[in-house]
Formats: structure tokens, C-alpha cells, sequence
């Protein structure tokens, strides 16, 4: 039988999220310039600049889902509820350690490793801190600190099937 659990978080935008939609609406007021001056050029201008905005409005609303099946995590992006992208794969065999991303010992896995790349799929929300966790993984030679955000539940699933590498 499988051990499985299942979550979802609602992320909020970040930065990036923005700038695409602050670039989106300056196109377009250059296109609406544009159209005034070079007819045909602007009016190409303006219609990509509506379908940007159109996509980074969409964009805004997006969560994450975290399945896991005996340790291994399929992570994938959901976004506004129609669209679903498989964004990551985290297998249990590549994981070294499971650390509480506010934890002393995560900050000096970060100081002693400096090429330790970050990955996060949280909900952006820096109050909820406390429910994320890190899984530093090691594949191809190179390490990463996959950040999810957990519930208790899945802390506790997290413990029993990470017995020795679960540090928290």
C-alpha cells in the first residue's frame, strides 16, 4: 500500500508577477501612441500588449500542489484554477536532509554552502514561515533547498517517512 498525502497552497504574486503586469500596461500605452502615429505598427502594438495583460492579470492567481506517494513529491503550479504545470520532481532517494526553514541549522547550511541553490514553492506569505520546510536534495552532484510550505498533518507524514533525515 502507498503512503500518500496531498496538499495545496495558495500563493501570492511576487515581484515578478508585478513587473509583467507593470510592462504589459506600458506596452500598451506605448501601442495606444503608437497607433496614433504608425497606424498599422501600433495597432499590432497594442493587441500583443492586451493579450500580455491579459496573461499577467491571469498569472496573479496561482497555488501549488505537493503530492506525495511513499516520499516522493510531484510539485506542480496551478494557475487560476484551469491551468496545471509540473514544475517539480522531488524523490526521496535524493533527499539528504529535511530542515524547518527558520531554523539555525538551515542557516548554516546556507553559510557553509554557498552554491546551495534555492527553490521555493511557498505561498509567498513571510507569516507563515514557521510551516516552511527544506529539503536539501542532492542530484547530479549538485545540491538544492526545495522549500514547501507544510500543514501538521504532512509534518507529521514528512517525520515518518524521513525517520533519519528529518532534523526538526
Amino acid at each position: 500500500m502507498d503512503n500518500y498525502t496531498e496538499q495545496i497552497v495558495k500563493a501570492k504574486p511576487g515581484l515578478v508577477q508585478y513587473l509583467m503586469l507593470f510592462g504589459s500596461i506600458l506596452l500598451g500605452m506605448v501601442g495606444v501612441f503608437a497607433t496614433l502615429i504608425f497606424r498599422g505598427f501600433g495597432f499590432l502594438v497594442l493587441c500583443g500588449a492586451g493579450f500580455l495583460t491579459y496573461l499577467s492579470v491571469r498569472s496573479l492567481k496561482f497555488e501549488y500542489e505537493y503530492i506525495f506517494t511513499n516520499g516522493d513529491c510531484d510539485i506542480s503550479k496551478i494557475i487560476n484554477k484551469e491551468s496545471r504545470k509540473d514544475v517539480y520532481e522531488l524523490f526521496a532517494n535524493d533527499v539528504q536532509r529535511v530542515l524547518p526553514y527558520s531554523s539555525d541549522k538551515f542557516q548554516n547550511e546556507m553559510k557553509i554552502n554557498n552554491k546551495l541553490g534555492i527553490k521555493k514553492f511557498t505561498s509567498n506569505n513571510i507569516g507563515n514561515q514557521k510551516q516552511w520546510y527544506v529539503f536539501i536534495i542532492k542530484r547530479d552532484e549538485k545540491e538544492t533547498a526545495i522549500v514547501l510550505e507544510l500543514l501538521p498533518e504532512n509534518v507529521e507524514y514528512i517525520k515518518n517517512i524521513y525517520k533519519l533525515k528529518a532534523e526538526f
